[in-house]
């Protein structure tokens, strides 16, 4: 899902990003190893463009990605037992901010 905000004459534009990716099989389990399910991930990032100049050939941007610090986790998973944990990783937040010059 997107939320998109543009302004042609004042050269700005900019949105809300979500996006969630199901439980998703990772690797298939055999005999004694179970199953391994990778876990939704919920991500919301963000953006702003601001262009400058006569030709608008000069833009300021600045991001923010996994607004939710959301979590990727996989888990072992079999028939009739508690999943357990296989992976937690938490890639946390970033910001950016940067200046782009076209000719």
């Amino acid at each position: 899902m997107d939320l998109l905000y543009s302004n042609l004459k004042k050269g700005i534009d900019g949105g809300f990003f979500y996006n969630v990716k199901g439980s998703t099989l990772s690797i298939v389990g055999a005999g004694l190893f179970p199953d391994i399910y990778a876990e939704p991930f919920h991500s919301l990032n963000f953006s702003l463009n601001k262009k400058f100049g006569d030709r608008q050939n000069t833009v300021v941007f600045f991001k923010v990605t996994n607004i939710l610090d959301d979590r990727v986790e996989s888990f072992y998973t079999s028939y009739e037992a508690a999943d357990e944990i296989f992976s937690s990783l938490n890639p946390g937040r970033s910001y950016g901010i940067g200046l782009r010059f076209s000719l």
